[in-house]
């Protein structure tokens, strides 16, 4: 690849400027076609490789967006922004595990990612629902004798702790008695 001169970062800089202000005026195609030629002039710029691809994912250009994220991240490694961006568009793909590791990047580059939290909250929201936790039966053969007859434990009257416990024995192997 070719040396980028200060001056095609300082010109780059300059259509990232314009981009962003053509963008704020409802010129979404005018400020596009600004960063992509800011990106040509000094394609080592993150800051506008990340608005590049922002205003692609806005657009729902999503692999091109995708691919300005990367090039980002590969330019700025603590681009925290991008990464949490790129996880998005893989949850949209609908691939989970890799957006987990792009919003956790995030959050180990900046603890405060607002975005990567509340994607992460979201996603384990919806993977653990607490209101939606299903009774186990549990077999406990240490009841004493007068419960012996009625080996399952349940209860609607167990709290959201009891039903993990419960649960997580059971998947272990380790049915224990349940208080109710």
């Amino acid at each position: 690849m070719e040396k980028v001169s200060d001056a095609q970062v300082r010109q780059a800089t300059v259509f990232n400027d314009q981009a962003i202000q053509l963008w704020q005026k409802g010129k979404k195609n005018e400020a596009i076609e600004l960063w992509e030629l800011a990106v040509e002039k000094a394609p080592k710029v993150s800051e506008t490789l990340h608005n590049l691809g922002s205003a692609y994912l806005y657009l729902d250009r999503i692999e091109d967006a995708l691919r300005c994220f990367q090039e980002a991240t590969e330019n700025d490694p603590e681009l925290v922004e991008a990464y949490a961006k790129i996880g998005n568009i893989y949850q949209q793909k609908g691939d989970i595990s890799t957006a987990n590791e792009y919003w956790n990047r995030a959050l180990q580059i900046d603890p405060s990612c607002q975005e990567a939290i509340t994607n992460l909250e979201q996603f384990n929201t919806n993977r653990y629902d607490p209101e939606n936790i299903p009774e186990y039966e549990i077999p406990d053969n240490n009841l004493s004798s007068s419960n012996k007859d009625s080996p399952i434990i349940t209860s609607p009257n167990l709290t959201l702790g009891e039903k993990l416990v419960g649960g997580i024995s059971t998947l272990l192997g380790r049915g224990k008695n349940t208080k109710r």
